[in-house]
């Protein structure tokens, strides 16, 4: 369950001798000593993104392939590869990458999610950027080969630092568009104590185990202190 809370303060009210944490407003509350929670809230971490390349070296002549193949984690994985064959007059190496950019950029340009366009290569070199911080998309996912007797081709990555209270994030978590009103947030992760008798209900009245909080730095620092 994923609360937004932006910048409503943090209350507490007392029912029947049980005190309530209001979270965010009226709308959610958490009994008091119901839950764990951390010593201090998350920052916003955000991000920076990874990237592969793919270089071609050595000496290519005409009838040599080169291949590179992507395995995305999309909602289903996706496999893509593209192959180029060297041609007569098409063996320096920047151009044998600008025909692998091409192949790659076509399926980007039609949306093939997870990497950023444009594909352009530099020189011998093709770099694939993500399109986002909130996965690891390329890391680990791309190969590279070719059957050159004197080619080369290699394959080296950045890994993605994800980020984490970003507007971004909160949409990827689903959250509606509307709700987001804050340019950056801080997280705080409540989990049901093992001993809590009631548990935590969503709006729709489903059972869950967890609550992330995400808030302003001292609305997470007050919901802390109240708990």
């Amino acid at each position: 369950m994923t609360v937004v809370n932006n910048a409503t303060a943090i209350t507490t009210t007392t029912i029947n001798g049980v005190d309530y944490v209001n979270i965010n407003g009226s709308k959610t509350q958490v009994i008091k000593g119901n839950v764990t929670f951390p010593a201090a809230a998350t920052a916003t971490v955000p991000g920076t993104l990874g990237n592969v390349t793919v270089t071609v070296g050595g000496t290519y002549v005409a009838g040599d392939q080169v291949r590179v193949s992507l395995s995305l984690p999309a909602s289903n994985r996706i496999t893509k590869s593209y192959v180029h064959t060297v041609v007569s007059g098409g063996v320096a190496l920047n151009v044998i990458a600008v025909a692998l950019a091409a192949l790659i950029a076509a399926d980007v340009n039609a949306g093939l999610p997870g990497l950023a366009a444009p594909v352009v290569p530099a020189g011998a070199v093709v770099t694939l950027i993500q399109d986002g911080t909130q996965g690891v998309i390329l890391t680990n996912n791309v190969v590279a080969y070719t059957d050159s007797a004197l080619g080369t081709v290699a394959v080296a990555s950045v890994a993605t630092v994800r980020s984490q209270g970003t507007p971004a994030d909160l949409l990827e978590e689903g959250v509606d568009a509307g709700v987001i009103g804050l340019a950056t947030y801080s997280t705080v992760l409540l989990k049901n104590s093992v001993n809590a008798a009631i548990p935590f209900i969503d709006s729709e009245g489903k059972t869950v185990k967890e609550i992330k909080f995400y808030s302003t730095p001292a609305i997470c620092a007050a919901l802390i202190a109240a708990l």
